[in-house]
């Protein structure tokens, strides 16, 4: 492998294929470390890409050979700094981080298992900038603790340091992803009519249903909840205790409850009791649906 200095002097001399080497050698460093600054995968392409255009126009410009690790990432870290103003993006979510190409490497000592490696990439976003940037050359850029150094130009000290602070937190994050949670709660009204069901939610309250199963079940869905229906006779003496004692059947929080109150009357659903505020704070409503059953609305 040709040494960095010779294949500055050939470039410097006008052999554009020494740049070319250049590239190669330090493309996934440069993807690493603009992932670490931006964490979006495509604004890192990009971002490494111009880069290396600026490093190949001002190379003259350069003073030693040896510094070319250093300056390029100088020139990298304004391109990010650049693209974030330019595109008016901050720092993106940790949903962004899963847009890492799926071949990127991820050497993670072997501890983390292959079809986990998404989460890592999400992990990795998370962390703090110096971490991120180590963690980044290390994993996605695949350097070794020398490479990274001379490149961030800190102490090969401080990358191990910050390589261990990394994998510490990588692995609560880790746990964190993997624990189990509770994500949805639906309450089931039994109802003497699937269909006249549906056509009430869906047209008073603005519910969507798909396709019932076997005639007598369906799932309504509205801003990420749910509500199941299953067509069964019901107990009339027991709707009406349930009724007179104002028993809920269901609660859900809203924002924006007096716009949606007013959609709710419009549509022509049934207000048992109207919109007022409440003891802590908030305002609700209470709707009745054609089979009895009680929902409450409440939010701010």
């Amino acid at each position: 492998m040709a040494k960095l200095p010779d294949l500055i002097s050939e470039v410097l001399g006008g052999n554009v294929q020494a740049y070319r080497e250049i590239v190669l050698r330090f493309q996934d460093m440069a993807f690493g470390y603009a992932f670490s600054v931006l964490r979006d995968a495509h604004l890192a392409e990009d971002a490494a890409q111009e880069a290396f255009v600026e490093a190949y126009e001002n190379l003259q410009k350069l003073k030693a050979s040896a510094a070319f690790p250093g300056w390029f990432r100088r020139i990298l870290r304004r391109r990010c700094a650049r693209m974030t103003r330019r595109r008016q993006v901050s720092l993106l979510s940790l949903n962004a981080a899963a847009g890492v190409p799926a071949n990127a490497p991820l050497p993670l000592d072997g501890v983390i298992h292959k079809e986990t490696a998404w989460l890592v990439r999400v992990a990795i976003a998370s962390l703090p900038l110096q971490q991120r940037e180590v963690t980044s050359l290390s994993y996605l850029g695949d350097c070794s603790h020398a490479t990274i150094a001379e490149f961030l130009e800190i102490p090969i000290g401080t990358v191990k340091h910050q390589l261990y602070l990394a994998r510490r937190n990588l692995k609560e994050r880790m746990i964190q992803m993997h624990r189990p949670r509770v994500t949805s709660l639906a309450p089931q009204f039994l109802v003497d009519d699937l269909q006249r069901a549906i056509t009430y939610y869906r047209d008073r309250l603005g519910f969507e249903f798909g396709k019932p199963w076997d005639g007598f079940y369906a799932i309504g869905r509205k801003d990420g909840l749910e509500l199941h229906f299953k067509q069964a006779p019901k107990n009339q003496a027991e709707r009406k205790h349930r009724r007179d004692n104002e028993h809920l059947d269901a609660s859900a929080g809203v924002e924006g409850i007096d716009e949606f109150y007013k959609q709710c009357v419009d549509a022509g659903a049934t207000i048992l009791k109207p919109l007022a505020p409440t003891p802590w704070g908030t305002k609700d409503f209470y709707i009745e649906d054609p089979d009895g059953y009680i929902i409450c609305f409440g939010g701010h």
